[in-house]
């Protein structure tokens, strides 16, 4: 999916909440531990990678 925005920091701040979206509906299973969104210049050269990681750490009892 491609949407244009007028500033990086506007897409940056779009990107948390698609992040928190992705999260709400859904944690990734395990193998799998992050989620991401990838921004892109209008040349779709990547600028920036926001990510979201889970970590299982059981804590001894």
């Amino acid at each position: 999916m491609s949407i244009d925005f007028g500033s990086e920091e506007e897409a940056v701040r779009e990107a948390h909440v698609a992040l928190a979206e992705m999260a709400r509906d859904g944690l990734p299973k395990e193998p799998v531990n992050v989620m991401s969104v990838e921004l892109f210049d209008e040349y779709k050269r990547p600028i920036t990678e926001l990510r979201l990681t889970f970590e299982v750490i059981p804590k001894p009892v």
